[in-house]
């Protein structure tokens, strides 16, 4: 894979996402908080043993795009591959890479920043806050982002460009970070906190908090997974969560 080399993963930041389309996985970061991206690395899977690495945009020759710590999804309502970043210049940005035809376009053709108004997240008010990709999920045309410090939600419209906030109702103080994860069948979203402070550093706690868009109510999942005794190994910044739906969970 990559003629061999490994892709940079220095320590996080690294965001993917599959296209359905094309049956490709595409990632546009894997670095520091304080490094660009390398490139713009598309996987192609020509058979279940072999995976083909191409580059569809590369760093420094203008094509942009987010980066730094980034949120990468397809989008089906755009047709489109959409992101948006924390760090960086790519801060507060909203973007998206068309795939005419539903194939890959000429290589560095550039990212298109998209039109926005209403309130949107202010990434810069802490540092959890800008590890902002592993808190936003795609949901019925929407990109929604959770607030690690309130759990209040923030909801872009692809069809409008707006931004508006969702203040939910919560339990008392919920814990700082956590991974979301969109369950697509129940329509809620699973947050999963393995530390109650950003990179581990807090009390660790292993638990599950369940937000259902029908009743804006977080409530209390499952705590202690089985089999996790080194609680530090799922530190939420540093894991994600993707529904599966082959098996629906």
């Amino acid at each position: 894979m990559n003629n061999g080399n490994l892709v940079r993963g220095q320590s996080r930041n690294c965001s993917f996402a599959y296209l359905p389309t094309v049956d490709a996985v595409v990632t546009i970061n894997c670095g520091s908080s304080s490094n660009p991206p390398d490139d713009f690395p598309v996987y192609r899977f020509p058979d279940l043993d072999t995976v083909v690495i191409d580059y569809q945009c590369r760093t420094g020759t203008g094509c942009g795009g987010p980066h730094m710590a980034n949120f990468l999804a397809w989008s089906p309502a755009l047709g489109a591959l959409v992101g948006g970043g924390g760090w960086g210049y790519s801060m507060n940005r909203i973007q998206r890479y068309e795939f005419p035809g539903g194939q890959f376009p000429p290589l560095e053709t550039a990212w298109t920043s998209l039109p926005q108004s209403g309130p949107a997240p202010d990434f810069s008010v802490c540092e959890v806050c800008m590890e902002s990709l592993r808190r936003m999920v795609l949901r019925n045309g929407e990109w929604v982002y959770v607030d690690p410090l309130s759990h209040d939600l923030h909801s872009y419209d692809f069809a409008t460009g707006t931004w508006k906030v969702t203040v939910t109702n919560k339990p008392g103080k919920l814990p700082v970070n956590g991974v979301v994860g969109y369950d697509e069948l129940r329509d809620r979203l699973v947050v999963w906190v393995g530390t109650d402070a950003l990179y581990g550093m807090g009390t660790a706690v292993r638990q599950t908090w369940i937000y259902s868009f029908a009743t804006n109510q977080w409530t209390l999942g499952p705590n202690h997974a089985n089999g996790d005794a080194n609680p530090g190994i799922a530190l939420a910044i540093l894991s994600y969560m993707v529904w599966d739906s082959n098996l629906q969970r």
